[in-house]
């Protein structure tokens, strides 16, 4: 993703799994990108990161570990990109680079670092 500024940052929930009380419970980096859009990462673990609102943060550093706060059944990452800040803002398509080349992400595809997964069923999703 692109450098930028963070602009807000929650890292004290620790909540996790699939139960309505978890619904509100999620920490997330949101990051003021160079660009003008804002990225927010969800679902980091808690206390991973060391950074507060105002710090600059450039592309390929790490920002935090991804984790499974909120209404989550496993750790993952959820990566939004949005055209202002707020929950409500229009969000926009962005693209990765992996080992394979550049892809973009399609709703319910697994991914990791290099790319798309294979596909996994609804009990590798519960089971982990």
């Amino acid at each position: 993703m692109a450098e930028g500024t963070i602009s807000e940052i929650r890292d004290a929930e620790t909540a996790s799994g699939v139960d309505v009380q978890n619904f509100f419970s999620w920490n997330q980096i949101t990051i003021a990108q160079v660009d003008g859009t804002f990225a927010e990462y969800v679902h980091i673990k808690a206390a991973t990161q060391s950074l507060k609102p105002g710090d600059r943060v450039c592309q390929g550093q790490a920002i935090a570990q991804s984790g499974d706060v909120g209404f989550c059944p496993t750790p993952h990452l959820h990566v939004e990109v949005h055209l202002r800040e707020g929950r409500d803002a229009d969000s926009v398509l962005f693209g990765f680079r992996g080992t394979q080349g550049a892809f973009h992400c399609e709703e319910g595809t697994w991914y990791a670092a290099d790319g798309p997964e294979p596909a996994q069923s609804e009990m590798d999703f519960r089971m982990g």
